[in-house]
């Protein structure tokens, strides 16, 4: 999921959280298929049930791929060996650590993309710019002086 997805996705529930929160409370339903259920019948909550499934298919195929992926690179080893030692590891602190475990590692997931994504752009952002000197020459003569550190010919 991209940071901009996640962003949304997060200022969603803020939204809801705030505007709809009692209104949800009070009709005590707990999954969104129950909510789609009472608004708009069975058949709705069947509907949702199978989105569910596909989606969480799809996060299951792509991070299957993503640690296999980890693996091969790092031990050299064929792709089934990767998966089986990513499976075990996810079925491992899934089982023993339950849903903390996993809002944990989510968590952490969010801090390292974050935070990826903002080291990424920025040094696209300077490699586009021409490069700290190229920053540092289109900026007024006092702002100089805090680039002095990227510009060593400055120093005199």
């Amino acid at each position: 999921m991209c940071t901009g997805t996640m962003a949304a996705v997060g200022l969603g529930l803020l939204a809801l959280s705030v505007f709809f929160s009692a209104r949800i409370a009070r009709l005590r339903v707990y999954t969104v298929a129950e909510m789609l259920s009472l608004r708009y019948g069975d058949a709705a909550s069947v509907i949702s049930g199978l989105v569910m499934g596909v989606y969480t298919l799809m996060l299951a195929v792509t991070s299957t791929i993503a640690y296999a992926s980890v693996f091969d690179v790092l031990f050299d080893v064929p792709r089934w060996v990767a998966v089986g030692v990513g499976g075990t590891i996810v079925v491992g602190y899934s089982a023993l650590g339950g849903m903390w475990s996993i809002t944990l590692t989510d968590m952490v997931q969010f801090v390292v993309k974050s935070l990826g994504v903002l080291v990424m752009l920025l040094s696209i952002a300077v490699v586009r710019a021409g490069g700290f000197g190229a920053v540092a020459d289109r900026l007024p003569h006092g702002y100089r002086e805090s680039f002095a550190v990227f510009r060593p010919s400055d120093r005199g």
